[in-house]
């Protein structure tokens, strides 16, 4: 069974930028080693929307010359945060509230070498006239330096 082990921030529930901005320096070794990519619930992404809104700026597209307004993903010190309904939150104030700030660049995926898209023999449904291949997978999410991942969890976004 895997588990974090690595930067946990549980201190404050509410979001705030200067909370933010301390868990985001909990992954940044002061220099050019910094999180690269943001990942959190929708409820928590659209609070921190609404905190950055003051920042956002609407902007002409080249195309159609039309106002366009909105983010698809946010940007908090050069690090784009985006929104996962699958990052752990069930809702709000929970304790699965989370939001992730990872250094991509320390992730690997390492992938069982018997299990890499291997076509297994085919199977016939005793209910068909049909066969089925089997396309057999397995991998492995691993990190390499797990001080540079952090999660903040416990955030209540309708504060």
């Amino acid at each position: 069974m895997s588990s974090w082990a690595a930067q946990s921030f549980t201190a404050s529930s509410t979001l705030t930028l200067g909370t933010l901005n301390r868990v985001w320096a909990l992954s940044w070794d002061g220099a050019v080693d910094r999180p690269d990519l943001g990942v959190a619930v929708p409820a928590v992404f659209s609070k921190l929307q609404t905190l950055l809104m003051p920042q956002e700026r609407y902007t002409t597209d080249s195309d159609d010359q039309a106002r366009k307004a909105g983010f698809i993903s946010l940007i908090y010190n050069g690090t784009p945060i985006y929104a996962d309904k699958h990052c752990g939150g069930s809702g709000y104030g929970t304790a699965d509230n989370n939001l992730y700030l990872l250094q991509t660049k320390y992730l690997d995926i390492a992938i069982h070498p018997d299990r890499n898209f291997k076509v297994d023999e085919p199977i016939r449904p005793s209910n068909q006239d049909a066969r089925i291949w089997p396309i057999l997978w397995a991998g492995l999410l691993g990190c390499n330096r797990r001080e540079r991942q952090t999660r903040w969890s416990t955030i209540n976004p309708s504060l």
